[in-house]
């Protein structure tokens, strides 16, 4: 494989497999392993994963990152409590969307050193907050509301009266 300043001089852009290849040295620098398109730290409570999808109508990726709870049945979501890599702030969030955009043309080491600034941030800046259950309780009961949390988790956490998963 060539590096990225050759691809650049050829007017080429990052390909899928040099992505996630990228992505992997990244997230193995932070002790996840990989399996398939998603990589995972696991501990005696909870597991952490970040997954990466490509979407179906263009050359975009989205990485969505969040917690399973072990105790805790999956049922049919990925993750118990999930997010999307983005930024609250307007401007930082159309940045990320454009790094994430490959078809649009931005040179490689800026992609790649603009995405590790935000991950390093808003992905492994919660990972290294939350390591047991308790912590993630504490995080969700920061939030302004709960409505993106399955039921099971609110009722496994006892965050609001729930009859039912």
């Amino acid at each position: 494989m060539e590096n990225s300043f050759a691809c650049l001089l050829r007017g080429d852009r990052m390909d899928k497999s040099e992505f996630i290849k990228y992505l992997d040295d990244l997230f193995k620098s932070h002790s996840f392993k990989k399996r398939g398109n998603q990589w995972s730290f696991s501990n005696d409570e909870i597991i952490k994963i970040i997954r990466l999808s490509k979407s179906r109508y263009g050359n975009f990726y989205y990485i969505y990152y969040g917690f399973i709870i072990k105790n805790l049945e999956l049922g049919r979501s990925m993750m118990h409590v999930s997010h999307g890599l983005g930024s609250l702030d307007d401007k930082e969030n159309a940045r990320i969307m454009e790094l994430l955009d490959f078809d649009l043309s931005i040179p490689d080491e800026d992609r790649k050193n603009e995405l590790k600034k935000f991950i390093e941030r808003e992905i492994f800046g919660m990972f290294n907050k939350i390591h047991t259950e308790e912590d993630l309780l504490m995080e969700l009961k920061k939030r302004d509301h709960l409505n993106d949390i399955p039921l099971c988790v609110k009722k496994y956490f006892k965050l609001e009266d729930v009859d039912e998963c």
